[in-house]
């Protein structure tokens, strides 16, 4: 009898029915796992369309026992003549129909398992500044965390570690970004607070935006064993975050919840946020650790708005941008005199302008930027940016000293602030102190695994320094690959290549550097550049000069 009943099943072609009808349903799947966010659908989405296939297969295998598929269409079982049921001609096309979805199938697993994972994002920066801030090596040949991003290894996964993903805008309102994304780095500086907590720097999370890549990629990528994901939905006042705990190395889901609010109180969602995170990695932190987490200090919903426009402009990093960044931020004083954090940005797009020659009032820009710190200090005394920024301030005013005390400070409070690490390997760099210039950019680095260019400067100007030519060389090109227009890195390059002997293309660099400098002297630069020890400036100033720089 259950012989008979295959061989029916066989004759009527349900088994050949049931795999078409399986491997489609995979590949509308696969299309789906990729259409779905990109298109910012519902969480629900994904589970309706799993439903709906498992719906549809018994009523596919219904129909195949009743219907064939026949040289003259679509016919029914009982009706299909016996000449047509032993052609071959119908089961040749549908042969070759499951060889070429089958096909298909294979290789979307291979570019799915094997090219795609291995992709190479540039890491364009999220931070501002020369040295990498954000609202957030010795004789030896340089280790792996030092080389270009295009030559580095998976890292080793740290157990008490967390990646923020970038949150998802589904306000649908494409001007709604610059909240989403604001939500995200507040989580991340909320958590970067806490000492025991490995807690991956913005830079490195924002290069996935727009993608939902699989938390071992992430794993792999960043070393974290715990990301969040989440979703921002806005409407006038009303707020809506979707957030979810995920365990990389089990792929398993910690926790999901979802908080309802207004603007009035944001920052209660956002801390509410943090503390359900912080309470499922309990168990890896002490009670002290936990209690080091502290909100961001409050505002009114308007100003919090103007705040975030700002930084969305300060993080694209131009001249442009930098202004209008400053802008937001002097009306958020407006309607908040009172806001430290809104005082320590309009200090930061003041001493940016200073780090990267775009200001051309530079005692000026220095004093506004001392006074914006100033007032941002006695606010409130232990926001990390505002002595992030000091540091700038103080390097680029030859105050070497007073830089690496403000840096100090800033890690004391913010033992997570990659940027900060970043800006002490800068002044280190500058005095001469190599060896902790090494192990700062190290923990940059560890903090911020897909860098960017700033990092990758700081490296060049440690090997330059030390006479290292062609490694030097080798992370201005990676610099300026990243980023053409970053005139540090061209000078420093021009500098390196005279050195190495490269006369054509220091003369091409020098040209480059004048188009986007066209005020540049090497008299200017030696007095403005606070590299500490007369060796140091001498060897720097002597590869311009080589190069062909005016004097």
């Amino acid at each position: 009898m259950n012989g008979s009943v295959i061989e029916e099943l066989k004759t009527r072609k349900v088994f050949r029915a049931a795999a078409a009808y399986l491997l489609v349903a995979w590949l509308l799947l696969q299309v789906a796992d990729v259409v779905v966010p990109a298109l910012r659908l519902p969480d629900w989405t994904l589970t309706l369309i799993l439903v709906l296939i498992a719906l549809g297969f018994p009523l596919a295998v219904v129909l195949a026992w009743i219907y064939d598929l026949t040289p003259h269409g679509i016919r029914r079982q009982s009706s299909v003549a016996p000449t047509e049921e032993d052609g071959t001609s119908s089961r040749r096309r549908l042969d070759r129909g499951l060889l070429v979805l089958i096909g298909i199938a294979v290789a979307v697993l291979v570019v799915d398992r094997f090219l795609l994972q291995d992709v190479p994002t540039d890491s364009k920066s999220e931070s501002v500044g020369g040295s990498g801030i954000v609202e957030q090596e010795a004789a030896a040949a340089p280790d792996a965390s030092l080389l270009p991003a295009r030559t580095r290894k998976p890292l080793e996964i740290e157990q008490n570690s967390i990646a923020v993903m970038p949150f998802q805008n589904l306000s649908g309102d494409p001007e709604q970004e610059f909240f989403s994304d604001g939500m995200t780095h507040d989580l991340i500086t909320d958590l970067s607070r806490i000492s025991g907590l490995l807690v991956v720097a913005s830079s490195s999370v924002f290069t996935y935006k727009d993608r939902v890549p699989r938390p071992q990629q992430v794993a792999a990528e960043l070393g974290v064993r715990f990301i969040l994901e989440g979703s921002v939905r806005r409407a006038g006042q009303d707020i809506r975050i979707n957030a979810q705990l995920v365990d990389t190395s089990t792929g398993r889901q910690l926790w999901a919840e979802r908080y309802d609010g207004t603007m009035t109180d944001v920052f209660a969602l956002q801390d509410e946020v943090a503390r359900q995170i912080i309470g499922s990695l309990a168990p890896q932190l002490t009670r002290t650790e936990v209690d080091e987490l502290k909100p961001l200090i409050e505002t009114t919903p308007d100003a919090y708005d103007l705040l975030l426009q700002g930084l969305a402009h300060l993080r694209r990093w131009t001249p442009e941008d930098v202004l209008l960044a400053r802008g937001f931020f002097l009306r958020t004083l407006e309607l908040d005199p009172g806001y430290a954090r809104a005082y320590a940005n309009v200090a930061l797009t003041y001493s940016v302008a200073i780090e990267y020659g775009w200001s051309a009032a530079l005692e000026e820009d220095a004093a506004n930027a001392r006074r914006y710190a100033t007032k941002a200090l006695e606010l409130d005394p232990n926001q990390s940016m505002v002595f992030g920024s000091l540091a700038m301030i103080y390097m680029n005013l030859g105050d070497l000293d007073n830089a690496l005390a403000s840096v100090d400070r800033a890690l004391e409070i913010d033992p997570n602030y990659a940027d900060g690490y970043t800006v002490g390997a800068h002044i280190n760099t500058y005095a001469g102190n190599f060896e902790e210039a090494a192990e700062m950019i190290n923990t940059a680095t560890r903090l911020n695994p897909r860098y960017s260019f700033n990092e990758i400067q700081v490296m060049g100007n440690m090997d330059y320094l030390q006479g290292r030519y062609e490694q030097a060389a080798a992370h201005y090109e990676e610099v300026l690959m990243r980023n053409p227009s970053m005139s540090m890195g061209r000078k420093w390059l021009a500098a390196t290549y005279a050195q190495l002997g490269r006369e054509a293309d220091a003369k091409w660099e020098v040209e480059e550097t004048l188009m986007i400098m066209p005020d540049f002297s090497l008299a200017r630069e030696a007095e403005t550049i606070p590299i500490r020890r007369p060796e140091d400036l001498q060897n720097y100033i002597g590869g311009l000069r080589q190069a062909g720089f005016p004097e």
